[in-house]
């Protein structure tokens, strides 16, 4: 049927283009014929462009007109989307930015509490430090007068066992007692 139109259309334009004279192209008016049925073509090339596209025409613009639709939803969904992430973003920050001063409070307490724990445990080393060498002064002194008790008995039985071995008399056996006396009491000391 769009064929039929369409080459009769392309038929009827020929027939009027042909139909020209030298003469021929005036009417009584003033008015030249040719004019007359160039806008006659064009008027015929109009109704058979819009009887043969109107169905694609009228398609192609629905077809636009519910891309764009589509297109508008899906910007608008992204939208809502963007001021959701926006506006959980905000709260996340409002929180962060609330919790960070807490967060600092916490962090300089528990830094107090590790420099009081750290100097109490200072304290107690240090204390039982102390103990440690007033114990170790006590045992090493202790020692050394055992060590001097057993010198000087070792010595006063040395020198018991030399006056023995000579004639001992009387004078000699009394200052012998003496230092033997004077010894036992310095060591006990």
């Amino acid at each position: 049927m769009k064929i039929l139109v369409f080459s009769s259309f392309l038929l009827v334009t020929k027939v009027f283009a042909a139909s020209g004279g030298h003469d021929a192209g005036h009417d009584e008016h003033g008015v030249p014929t040719v004019v007359f049925w160039q806008a006659a073509n064009i008027l015929v090339l109009f109704g058979a462009l819009f009887f043969l596209l109107r169905k694609k025409v009228v398609e192609f613009f629905a077809a636009r007109r519910a891309q764009f639709v589509q297109e508008a939803a899906k910007s608008q969904l992204i939208q809502q989307e963007a001021e959701k992430n926006y506006l959980e973003l905000s709260h996340k920050l409002d929180i962060l930015t609330s919790t960070s001063q807490e967060s600092i409070e916490r962090a300089r307490a528990q830094a107090a509490d590790m420099k009081k724990d750290t100097i109490r445990e200072a304290q107690e080393m240090a204390a039982k430090l102390l103990r440690d060498s007033k114990e170790n002064m006590r045992l090493e002194w202790e020692k050394a007068k055992n060590q001097l008790r057993h010198k000087a008995m070792l010595t006063a039985v040395s020198d018991a066992k030399k006056l023995l071995q000579k004639d001992v008399g009387q004078t000699d056996h009394k200052n012998l007692q003496d230092k033997f006396a004077t010894s036992i009491k310095e060591v006990s000391l």
